[in-house]
C-alpha cells in the first residue's frame, strides 16, 4: 500500500502502525485492553445513572415529605382533627405535634 506522506509525524504514525499489526501478541494485547476500557466505563456508567437515580428518589422523598409537612401545618391552622391529618398525610401523630 502506498502513502503520500508529507509529514514527518504521519510518517512516523504509519510506521508504529505497521509494526504494531503485524504482530498477533500485540493486536491481542491491543483487544484484551480496548475491552477492559470499554467494561471499566461502561461500569462507570452504571454507577454514575445508578447513583443518578438514588438521588433523583431522595429528593422525590423528600419534597414529598416537605408537601405533607405544609399540608399539614395548613390543616392543623385550620382545626382539624389530627386524626384526620394523619389520614391525609401520612405523617404520625408526634410530626404533627411538632408542627
Amino acid at each position: 500500500m502506498k502513502y503520500a506522506i508529507d509529514n514527518k509525524t504521519i510518517h512516523e504514525a504509519k510506521e508504529e502502525y505497521e509494526k504494531f499489526s503485524k504482530t498477533a501478541e500485540l493486536r491481542d494485547a491491543y483487544e484484551a485492553h480496548m475491552k477492559w476500557v470499554l467494561g471499566y466505563n461502561q461500569s462507570r456508567a452504571d454507577g454514575e445513572a445508578a447513583g443518578f437515580e438514588k438521588g433523583r428518589a431522595m429528593g422525590l422523598e423528600e419534597g414529598a415529605k416537605g408537601k405533607a409537612l405544609e399540608t399539614a401545618r395548613k390543616m392543623k391552622a385550620a382545626e382539624i382533627s389530627v386524626d384526620d391529618i394523619i389520614t391525609f398525610t401520612g405523617l404520625s401523630a408526634e410530626q404533627i405535634a411538632e408542627l
